[in-house]
């Protein structure tokens, strides 16, 4: 159970980490993800987890790898 804390906690750190780095808003990353700027929120607080689709579309919008 900790471990899938920890990987939620990564994957959100990531997610706001790109998010800055890129000098996006969470309004505008969720415009490109199609989603709320409150689905934004809950990755980057650990609270939601995306798709694996979702992931994917992340990944290849900062260009990283999963």
């Amino acid at each position: 159970m900790k471990e899938i804390i920890k990987r939620k906690n990564n994957f959100a750190h990531n997610l706001k980490y790109y998010r800055k780095k890129n000098l996006m808003s969470q309004g505008e990353l969720a415009d490109k993800l199609n989603v709320t700027h409150q689905a934004v929120s809950y990755y980057e607080n650990g609270l939601r987890t995306c798709s694996f689709d979702m992931l994917i579309e992340i990944a290849e919008l900062f260009g990283i790898s999963t």
